[in-house]
């Protein structure tokens, strides 16, 4: 049996460092493997692939000002490679302006 993805947006490739903040836990670096406004794919080391729950993620935009850019999102599903994530719409603006810069970097 075949899965079907139902994407509202882009899917962009990278390999971009960046940490999620879990509450009350402790901060994980990871590299983020695929990013859009709804979402992104981390990969985390497999000790630390126990993330659940409301997470944040901070990332920085590859070779611009060294401005971070923290995300609220939920962590969707588990993979042996990493962690699904889903984001909160509230900061949608923010995050269609990040991926038009990533784009231009292209």
């Amino acid at each position: 049996m075949s899965s079907m993805e139902h994407r509202c947006s882009q899917r962009l490739f990278m390999e971009l460092p960046a940490i999620v903040h879990q509450p009350g836990g402790p901060d994980v670096p990871v590299t983020i493997r695929n990013l859009s406004t709804g979402g992104a794919f981390i990969a985390v080391s497999a000790d630390r692939s126990a993330l659940r729950g409301v997470v944040e993620l901070e990332l920085a935009e590859p070779g611009g000002d060294p401005v971070a850019f923290v995300w609220r999102a939920w962590v969707i599903r588990q993979e042996r490679d990493g962690v699904g994530l889903m984001f909160d719409d509230r900061q949608l603006d923010a995050r269609h302006s990040f991926l038009a810069e990533i784009l231009k970097l292209e």
